[in-house]
């Protein structure tokens, strides 16, 4: 109702496979179209209606970045106005201001989420992080993903 309220969605997208949950029954409800990362297209749990690709604009100002190496094939992250990253799994803080991988356990390749990680950082200059899990880095982004790196 509260989605309602604010004008229905038109678009649901999906960061990873693992990230469905009712994303059928919203769409169902909104007639809002169901949008997954195209990297994920072989494991897709649900019906879909478009693909984002790496670097491919969802929508106007949301930018799409393909990452290797997380607990699912190909997670999206997102740049908003290129200055915001909106990671998913693979890029969490658990200690304000300061960023961290998803537990090596979790990872199906360690190096190449590195080397994700390392190509974000170099994106622009990335003033805010917000996170899936964990806390925002509301300042100086891209620094804390330069300083992730370092420690691993």
């Amino acid at each position: 109702m509260h989605l309602q309220a604010l004008g229905d969605a038109s678009m649901i997208v999906i960061t990873n496979s693992d990230h469905c949950r009712d994303s059928e029954n919203i769409a169902a409800q909104t007639g809002a179209k169901i949008v997954g990362p195209s990297g994920e297209q072989e494991n897709f749990p649900i019906a879909y209606d478009r693909w984002i690709a790496d670097n491919e604009c969802c929508v106007q100002g949301l930018r799409a970045n393909q990452l290797e190496g997380s607990k699912t094939l190909r997670e999206l992250a997102f740049l908003l106005e290129n200055n915001t990253l909106i990671t998913d799994d693979l890029i969490r803080s658990h200690v304000a201001g300061e960023l961290c991988l998803l537990p090596d356990a979790k990872l199906t390749d360690r190096d190449l989420a590195l080397q994700s990680v390392t190509r974000l950082a170099s994106l622009s200059v990335i003033d805010i992080v917000l996170t899936g899990d964990g806390w925002p880095v509301l300042k100086n982004g891209s620094a804390a993903l330069k300083r992730l790196i370092e420690r691993e």
